[in-house]
């Protein structure tokens, strides 16, 4: 919008077309409410703008617990809905309905009683696109060494074998003393994975080896 019509001069005479201008310039300044969950008050010091929480907005892959009990809300990696492999051992995809819930096992934990939520992704033999995608509770990301460490990697990870590679969705904390969990999240967008795959790598005098491969995720 051309911001012309604000160039006004001290003792400039007020027309209609100034006046009409003028009330355009005021309705187009005006703070409008975004949503129910947003709240607007005028004050004559300013104007106050706030969110409100209780409309519930759930994140993607936000995990909610219940006693030993959880649910992933539904989240995407390449467009594509994980599945999750639920209490009564069924497949199904994040987005089903009813929610499907898993158990937090305290088996599944490393070092310091940590475990992770994670997506387990396995990638075809070109590591260029994705044999399927599902969520687990693991007890490490990368290696059980790391489990208690930052899993992220500026050059991305390595995987795991067989295709894999794991990202997390959220850390558990297990409190043996009181019998509880406590979770932390970590991811909150939906996912794109791509992939570097391994390279021949040979040194003078060295038998040819492979490299690991670099397995990269970023908000969609």
């Amino acid at each position: 919008m051309s911001q012309d019509f604000l160039d006004v001069k001290p003792g400039e005479k007020v027309t209609a077309d100034k006046w009409n201008q003028m009330k355009k310039a005021a309705a187009a300044s005006q703070i409008l409410r975004g949503g129910d969950n947003t709240s607007i008050t005028v004050t004559p010091f300013g104007t106050l703008i706030n969110a409100k929480t209780s409309g519930g907005w759930i994140n993607p892959w936000r995990v909610v617990s219940a006693q030993r009990a959880c649910t992933v809300a539904p989240g995407t990696v390449n467009g594509e809905y994980p599945t999750l492999l639920d209490n009564d051992g069924n497949r199904k995809r994040l987005d089903e309905k009813p929610a499907p819930q898993m158990n937090i096992s305290t088996l599944h934990l490393g070092p310091n009683n940590v475990g992770w939520i994670a997506i387990e992704l396995k990638a075809k033999e070109d590591y260029r696109t994705i044999d399927t995608v599902q969520v687990v509770q693991c007890d490490f990301i990368v290696g059980s060494e790391l489990a208690t460490t930052n899993p992220f990697f500026f050059f991305g990870l390595p995987g795991i074998g067989d295709f894999k590679v794991r990202y997390p969705l959220a850390r558990i904390h297990y409190h043996p003393e009181s019998n509880t969990i406590d979770i932390f999240q970590v991811a909150m967008f939906n996912l794109n994975w791509t992939c570097k795959p391994p390279a021949q790598i040979s040194k003078p005098g060295e038998p040819a080896q492979s490299s690991l491969p670099r397995h990269f995720f970023f908000p969609a």
